[in-house]
């Protein structure tokens, strides 16, 4: 009987009744549900890498779904002298709106009955860390994917110095370098991108990081002297060149789907994306805008009659990404000496890869 007892209560895990239909977080006390929400903020915030760097846009509160952000263009510069006692006329501001519709994402996961919410239960803790890292990653990958839609684009050359201008182009010796790094550099230099703290940012995969760190100019975070060492991002690993580094396994990855065959596409390309301040905005998920929902076992009604089915989740009540200035984004691409072989995609839109020579 035990065995046919268990078997029930694993499929009713599973059944497709909607259960999310209880409106509210019954059986938690406002002091449980702070404490949950704190976890869940406290959890995902070190996950939230390219969220880290936009422009935060509070959530609009009953004006719709689009968040809109304000760019101011820059001033001509003022050449002619001035004549004595004489106002000039003076130049305005033009102002133009970036505007994106925010739009909702969540995930939850359905428990019997071993929730016990009276006190602070020890498996809705571990659900709600797993979901912190599920939302954070979510959230790093739409926010990924906006970035990825820039033109502004630079590739490693090969080892024998040979330019590279499509991706298509790169072979196995297109690591980054500390050069192909100052290039990067230069190009935000030159659009004069403002910077954080005087140095730029690029996220990259840990494929990238490998080539990286092995390099005899790289300088790891633990050597940080000034004053970026107060103000370590989250994934920070090091900087090179007036540029701070930050590893995601969310960075874009461009794996072939098959690696079979003489003339099939065998080669991982990665983009590495650099930015300066303002390069794009985000909706800020503090006050509210990331929350952790928890249903208790005697939620809802007559399709959980025997108060067996719980659940946990978070939901973000809007989101969105918008790039602001195109010019203080670049996305450079390149290989890894040691994994562009082996690494998978990873959720990165498929494209035309290269052939390993």
């Amino acid at each position: 009987m035990k065995v046919l007892r268990d078997l029930f209560t694993n499929l009713q895990m599973f059944a497709v009744s909607d259960y999310t239909q209880a409106t509210t977080d019954a059986g938690i006390s406002a002091e449980m549900k702070t404490y949950y929400d704190t976890t869940l903020l406290r959890n995902a915030q070190p996950n939230l890498v390219f969220q880290q760097f936009g422009q935060k846009q509070p959530l609009p509160k009953n004006n719709g779904k689009v968040v809109e952000w304000r760019k101011f263009s820059d001033l001509a510069k003022a050449t002619t002298e001035l004549t004595e006692g004489v106002t000039p006329d003076g130049h305005k501001f033009t102002v133009s709106t970036i505007t994106a519709t925010v739009k909702q994402y969540g995930d939850y996961t359905i428990v019997t009955d071993v929730l016990q919410l009276t006190t602070i239960d020890p498996f809705v803790s571990e659900a709600t860390k797993k979901h912190a890292e599920n939302a954070a990653r979510t959230i790093d990958t739409l926010t990924r994917n906006v970035l990825l839609g820039t033109t502004n684009r630079s590739f490693a050359p090969k080892s024998n110095g040979t330019a590279v201008s499509a991706r298509t182009s790169l072979d196995l010796t297109c690591a980054i370098t500390p050069k192909a790094i100052a290039k990067v550099v230069a190009i935000l230099k030159k659009a004069n991108a403002p910077t954080f703290n005087g140095d730029y940012v690029m996220v990259v995969h840990p494929s990238v990081e490998f080539d990286l760190i092995t390099n005899e100019a790289w300088v790891g975070v633990e050597k940080y002297t000034d004053a970026a060492a107060k103000n370590i991002f989250n994934g920070e690993i090091g900087k090179l060149y007036g540029m701070r580094f930050v590893r995601s396994t969310e960075a874009p990855v461009y794996a072939p789907a098959d690696r079979t065959g003489d003339n099939a596409n065998k080669i991982a390309v990665y983009s590495c994306l650099a930015f300066g301040k303002d390069a794009y905005g985000v909706v800020d998920l503090e006050g509210g805008g990331l929350e952790m929902i928890i249903k208790s076992k005697d939620s809802g009604g007559t399709e959980n009659a025997l108060n067996q089915r719980g659940s946990v989740g978070w939901k973000v009540t809007g989101y969105a990404t918008a790039i602001l200035n195109p010019d203080y984004l670049v996305d450079f691409e390149c290989t890894s000496s040691e994994f562009s072989l082996t690494d998978i995609n990873n959720g990165t839109p498929t494209v035309d890869l290269p052939v390993a020579s």
